[in-house]
């Protein structure tokens, strides 16, 4: 299946894209919003050409492999009729170089049994690629983040990066 997307960038420093000049990845958190002062961030802080590829941290996914935001705020409500993820992506109206990726997992949802569920069989890999395909399309972004830290079958986690790679071409 081909795909629009042309970004991949996961945990491991795999790369497929523009590799002739610096790559510098940046972590958007949607705990930022929440910080007191000058911690507080928020999407219209960002310094245009700051970051190359801004990895927006995190959506997680359940126990089907279909991803999901991990805090309302992440979609449009009351209070924010954009919701933080348009916010994030609409950052390439003034950044046209910029490239921005939904960063899945983090600590938490590595400390879970998800991730080796998700990648021990391929129906389960397959279900985790197209959704995460449908969840990028539906929100924007260009590419995706696999955050997995320590994962404990390396030689699953290769084939997921494989698949996901071949998927996204």
């Amino acid at each position: 299946m081909k795909s629009r997307f042309r970004s991949l960038y996961v945990r491991t420093c795999n790369f497929v894209g523009d590799t002739t000049g610096y790559l510098r990845p940046c972590y958007f958190t949607n705990w930022a919003q929440y910080r007191d002062g000058r911690a507080k961030f928020v999407p219209e802080d960002y310094v245009p050409r700051l970051c190359t590829h801004i990895l927006y941290a995190f959506a997680q996914f359940n126990s089907s492999f279909i991803l999901s935001p991990t805090d309302p705020a992440d979609l449009p409500n009351e209070s924010d009729p954009k919701g933080l993820y348009q916010r994030v992506v609409e950052l390439k109206n003034y950044d046209y170089a910029l490239k921005v990726l939904i960063s899945v997992g983090g600590w938490t949802l590595s400390q879970t049994s998800l991730f080796e569920d998700m990648m021990s069989s391929k129906e389960n890999r397959t279900a985790f690629i197209t959704s995460s395909i449908i969840f990028m399309r539906k929100y924007g972004f260009d590419g995706i983040d696999i955050d997995y830290e320590y994962p404990k079958n390396k030689e699953n986690f290769n084939l997921l990066l494989r698949n996901l790679l071949k998927h996204l071409k």
